[in-house]
């Protein structure tokens, strides 16, 4: 015969665990939700404060309390760590799709520079930001972005080497990662040719308008510059 007790009981435990387990699951969906309201959130304040605001200013522009944001992000650098996975995740996100998109290695290349100096022109300040966070060599967010970069790199020339050009996986390698270490490096300095909003001038979003300032070119250019010096190699520049 069957226990009538045991199975109700059975029953009303699978029930109640089911509860459980449901509202666990509207709990991480809602914190989930509120941690990438407030990473967008603070995005927008540190481009409007610049990369050297503190958590308390952060907390105000974004009009909610610094307990809110330790939170969710412990402290300044859990929130450096995961608006760099926020920023440089929907950058690969676009910089993969051109990739795909593109018809010729050179147009790959040219459009992975196109999408990296804009991410800086566009907002400087929080890529000074993310990429200030302290973390072991190779296992920061901007790292790994940079990995999965060179990646595109290699796998853009390998789609679309003649037959008979290909070399040895480690030169590739090796390459890539100087290709963009070059982009990185020279966008770096483009972008330290503007000074951080923290040092007294115009706020951010005002002064990545206009024309040239102290000699730094603008987008368009320095893309095409930038792009030539990866596919023809590099010297240095001639007169103007």
């Amino acid at each position: 015969m069957v226990n009538t007790l045991t199975t109700t009981r059975s029953v009303k435990g699978r029930e109640h665990q089911d509860r459980t387990d449901g509202r666990s699951r509207r709990w991480r969906v809602h914190r989930e939700k509120r941690r990438t309201e407030l990473l967008k959130l603070a995005r927008e304040a540190i481009a409007e404060r610049g990369a050297g605001a503190s958590m308390s200013e952060i907390a105000a522009q974004c009009r909610t309390s610094k307990s809110v944001f330790y939170r969710y992000f412990d402290d300044k650098d859990g929130l450096k760590r995961e608006l760099a996975e926020y920023v440089v995740g929907r950058m690969g996100r676009r910089m993969a799709e051109a990739a795909a998109e593109a018809g010729s290695f050179e147009e790959t290349v040219r459009e992975l520079v196109v999408q990296y100096l804009g991410q800086i022109e566009h907002s400087p300040e929080v890529y000074r930001f993310v990429v200030s966070g302290a973390a072991p060599q190779g296992e920061s967010p901007v790292d790994r972005f940079c990995q999965a970069v060179a990646q595109l790199l290699v796998d853009a020339r390998r789609r679309h080497a003649v037959a008979g050009q290909r070399i040895p996986e480690a030169d590739e390698q090796y390459w890539a990662a100087g290709v963009v270490g070059l982009v990185r490096g020279a966008g770096e300095a483009w972008m330290r040719a503007l000074p951080p909003a923290d040092a007294g001038e115009a706020p951010a979003a005002s002064r990545d308008e206009g024309p040239e300032q102290g000699g730094r070119p603008p987008l368009e250019d320095f893309v095409e510059t930038v792009t030539a010096w990866v596919l023809t190699g590099t010297r240095p520049p001639g007169p103007r």
